[in-house]
């Protein structure tokens, strides 16, 4: 126990006079010399209490050792007369009167709270970063679900993906420094995947280039948004270095400022704002994969191609959407329904809204290159751009001509086969029937 300069008692609990550990130590004091206090933690030393004494309730300390001291102030009371409403002034003196509609009035405090409650649409906050699985790390072992295509399926699935971008997020594992996440250094990513080895019971090695693929876009939209929500609106103030974001180190944030100032990420941001135009409509489907879309289509027994899919995660309400479907049924209406088979469905759709990315297919979600979706060489997003369907119906009838002659070519075969050795055996019943009736001999047939 201590005193500071200011008479507070402190007392440290780290040192104790007496321990309950031998029995000659437990203290002892009688009833009368008892205090009752509490405790407040210093600010300045952490393992220090300040003692604070209680005052009991119902007892005021009014003594006072100043001899000029009153123990208490006289009031003097003057005796009151109660009045009437209309005798009270209510108005301000000195000041302009002004009249205004008591009913107006509480209509605005109803709109002010309303207002207050709900906020503008830009106060409102969005979903938040994903949470991870509590249970990662501990040892134990999650057994994830997955389709075909390795990618992850259901809750836990979900979970898995935000216990990835957890990892991803985090500024001492994968720096936001890099130009691109092809520049993040391979021990980076192989610790990653060794990560996730160890906490899944099945990780088989297919899974390994959806998890760096998920990786890859974690990645690159949390530097997207940390440059649109911390970057764009402070770009002007010259402070902007120590509007260190949270979750960025402040070394770190200071390079990704000078080089988002530089002129040839400003060419960069440039170009590839022009290029998000032109992807389409944005679908809605939120946290939900489309991976998990696919496999509850294909469980309620739904068409899962790329149009179907692409109708269930984009809102027809939507006038690009809208727009767009009219287009395609236009196209498809133009190729006779027997025509109407997957691929030149997919030929139509892929016609709208371009090609497939690099490393990824429209409508399987992240993880699924096209070597995984198509069994030729070429699939159909690779055709070109301007193909019309007119090119499109000739390209179907001309594998369906080739079809139907293929098909013909063997049927006659059979047919022609069926017919000689139909021939062939009344040729021998016949000769049989020769011979029996002593006709010439030395002709076998075979």
């Amino acid at each position: 126990m201590k005193e500071d300069v200011f008479k507070f008692k402190l007392v440290n609990f780290k040192h104790l006079l007496y321990r309950d550990d031998h029995q000659n130590h437990e203290p002892f004091i009688l009833a009368s010399q008892a205090e009752q206090v509490w405790y407040v933690p210093d600010p300045l030393e952490p393992d220090w209490n300040v003692v604070v004494k209680m005052s009991q309730r119902g007892l005021f300390g009014m003594q006072s050792n100043d001899p000029q001291a009153e123990p208490y102030m006289d009031q003097q009371l003057e005796e009151n007369v109660m009045l009437r409403d209309e005798e009270v002034g209510w108005v301000r003196e000195g000041t302009e009167g002004e009249t205004f509609d008591v009913w107006t009035t509480v209509a605005l405090l109803v709109l002010l709270c309303c207002f207050a409650i709900t906020g503008p649409s830009s106060w409102r906050h969005g979903r938040g970063r994903a949470k991870g699985i509590k249970e990662w790390g501990t040892g134990a072992k999650l057994n994830v679900e997955f389709n075909a295509m390795f990618q992850p399926l259901n809750k836990l699935g979900r979970s898995f993906k935000g216990q990835l971008g957890q990892i991803v997020h985090n500024p001492h594992r994968v720096p936001l420094t890099y130009l691109s996440w092809g520049s993040v250094p391979e021990d980076i990513v192989e610790g990653i995947w060794k990560e996730v080895q160890d906490n899944l019971l099945y990780a088989p090695e297919g899974l390994k280039q959806v998890v760096i693929d998920s990786c890859n876009k974690l990645w690159k939209d949390h530097k997207h948004k940390t440059k649109t929500n911390h970057y764009k609106p402070f770009k002007d103030d010259p402070n902007i270095n120590e509007k260190v974001p949270l979750d960025i180190l402040p070394e770190q944030w200071r390079v990704m400022v000078e080089y988002w100032s530089s002129k040839d990420a400003m060419k960069i941001a440039s170009r590839n704002s022009k290029n998000r135009e032109l992807r389409g409509p944005v679908h809605r489907t939120g946290r939900t994969p489309f991976a998990d879309v696919r496999h509850k289509m294909m469980t309620d027994g739904e068409s899962i191609n790329k149009m179907s899919v692409f109708m269930k995660t984009h809102m027809i309400t939507d006038l690009d959407v809208k727009l767009f479907l009219d287009e395609y049924n236009e196209q498809l209406s133009m190729i006779d329904e027997p025509l109407r088979t997957e691929e030149v469905q997919d030929k139509i759709f892929h016609n709208l809204v371009g090609k497939d990315g690099h490393g990824y297919c429209k409508t399987y979600g992240i993880g699924v290159p096209r070597s995984a979706v198509y069994k030729k060489d070429v699939s159909p997003s690779q055709a070109s751009s301007s193909s019309t369907v007119e090119e499109i119906t000739q390209q179907v009838r001309q594998t369906v001509t080739e079809e139907i002659e293929q098909r013909l070519t063997v049927e006659i075969e059979q047919r022609v086969t069926e017919k000689l050795k139909v021939e062939f055996e009344q040729i021998r019943a016949w000769m049989d029937f020769i011979r029996s009736q002593g006709g010439p001999s030395g002709i076998q047939v075979e």
